[in-house]
């Protein structure tokens, strides 16, 4: 008797271990008094002898899910429950749910109250900082750690921050290689940015919100970047500082600092094509090529330069001008600087040769003149003086503009003024040459000068010099606004 008693409540005590085992430990949570996000919290962990089931609510479309041994786990969006097997499941009180928008991070998972922190907002700089309950979902050890990390953190920035004013301090201006490309790198109000101008492929670039930092061991080597659309992503120059910190180089070429007190003021695209000018000023300066008959041998008088961008194309011409003997004809050559660091010799006949017009203008004689903007470019008003017998004298008003390589004079209007010993008659003539009143023609040029919006300066110098040759340019971008 005592023996059958003895095996039946054996196998009572058997059949209540295996109910209870696969009943599990089961933790419940108040969620209304833990901290957690809304879009996915925790709502119970049942741990059984092989196996932890972990009950959620909110979002299922998270890309994975971590915990001390997530290799067997399982993921039910339909019931929302994670169930994770492992040979030691009481080891598993942790779990971090990741999805693109968003990190969850879950301790103390067999405690009443689980610990829950969060962040969200993955951005080009990354992640934002951790909300929830941070002070007690770290330990101390952990925020010792995280303590040290900060000040390593802090000084990297501070070293970052000082290279990085350093290097800017040193890039700062304008820098132009040989064959024109050019970058200009400035500080604007909120951060530091660059144009950057490739000549072969007459393409720019323009980056803002730069950093600068050194590039491996070589101290030259620096990068300047610009954080990039993706996160992580940035476009960034890989630059070589020469020895005598005098140029760098960039894709093999070499950029020179041109921000000095020559080249203050000039507009960047123009300082290349200028030296180009300069150091072949052979080709352009006063020569026999001066001369308004080769076989009289009449020398052009008063010649003088000008640097200019008649034409608004961005690559600048430099203007030889003066004029013929006591009569007082204008003669004017003008050379330009082209793509290919090349200098051409722009067809100015209708600016120097008579038989193409009688009186060309004085461009010599022009310190500015109103420029009209006109749906084929920039136009000039210009004019041409000549004296008379009889102490006369003429003045043709034109529009001066540039076509195809090629120096076009549109005639607007004229003057004449004949004297002699019986007194002065002054007549008047239109775009065609016929006669019209002294009224007609003030109307005509009010019309132009209504048409202007802008006035140019010519800079005119004598003496063929790097700085004349700068400060003629800086005239002529002082571009004069009409209200």
């Amino acid at each position: 008797m005592k023996k059958n008693t003895l095996t039946i409540i054996t196998v009572i005590f058997g059949i209540l271990c295996v109910l209870g085992c696969s009943k599990g430990t089961a933790y419940t949570y108040d969620v209304k008094n833990i901290s957690h996000p809304d879009w996915f919290y925790i709502t119970k962990t049942v741990y059984y002898d092989d196996r932890v089931k972990i009950s959620f609510k909110g979002g299922s479309d998270f890309t994975h899910f971590s915990t001390s041994d997530d290799s067997k786990a399982t993921i039910d969006a339909g019931n929302s429950t994670i169930t994770v097997y492992s040979d030691n499941p009481t080891a598993i009180t942790s779990l971090d749910v990741y999805s693109g928008e968003y990190e969850d991070k879950f301790r103390q998972l067999n405690t009443s109250a689980y610990v829950c922190i969060w962040r969200t907002g993955a951005t080009d700089l990354g992640w934002s900082d951790y909300k929830g309950d941070v002070n007690h979902y770290y330990t101390a050890e952990e925020r010792e750690k995280q303590r040290e990390k900060s000040k390593v953190a802090e000084q990297n920035i501070i070293e970052r921050e000082e290279t990085d004013k350093e290097l800017f301090d040193f890039f700062e201006g304008r820098w132009v290689s040989d064959n024109m490309d050019y970058f200009d790198i400035y500080e604007y109000e909120s951060g530091k940015g660059l144009l950057y101008f490739d000549a072969d492929s007459c393409m720019y670039q323009e980056c803002h919100d730069l950093f600068f930092s050194k590039s491996g061991s070589d101290e030259n080597l620096c990068e300047i970047s610009e954080p990039g659309s993706g996160w992580g992503s940035y476009a960034s120059f890989a630059v070589k500082i020469s020895d005598d910190k005098k140029s760098f180089r960039y894709e093999g070429r070499d950029y020179y600092y041109k921000d000095d007190e020559i080249w203050e003021g000039v507009e960047v695209n123009y300082i290349r094509p200028i030296e180009i000018l300069l150091e072949n000023s052979k080709e352009w300066e006063l020569s026999d090529e001066m001369l308004w008959d080769a076989s009289e041998k009449d020398t052009i008088e008063g010649v003088a330069y000008a640097i200019t961008d008649l034409d608004g194309d961005g690559y600048p011409e430099v203007i030889k001008s003066g004029h013929r003997g006591n009569e007082g004809y204008g003669y004017s050559i003008i050379y330009e600087v082209q793509n290919d660091g090349s200098i051409k010799k722009i067809n100015s006949n209708s600016l120097s040769d008579p038989n193409f017009y009688e009186l060309p203008p004085n461009l010599y004689a022009i310190n500015t003149c109103k420029r009209v903007e006109t749906m084929e470019g920039y136009k000039y008003l210009v004019d041409g003086n000549c004296n008379l017998e009889g102490n006369g004298s003429k003045k043709q008003y034109y529009l001066m503009s540039f076509r195809y390589d090629m120096a076009v004079l549109e005639r607007i209007c004229a003057k004449e003024v004949l004297g002699d010993e019986n007194g002065r008659t002054e007549n008047y003539y239109d775009d065609k040459q016929n006669t019209i009143s002294g009224a007609d023609y003030e109307k005509i040029l009010n019309n132009q000068d209504k048409a202007s919006k802008t006035t140019v300066r010519f800079g005119w110098f004598n003496e063929i010099t790097e700085e004349n040759m700068a400060e003629s340019i800086r005239k002529f971008q002082a571009v004069i606004e009409e209200e």
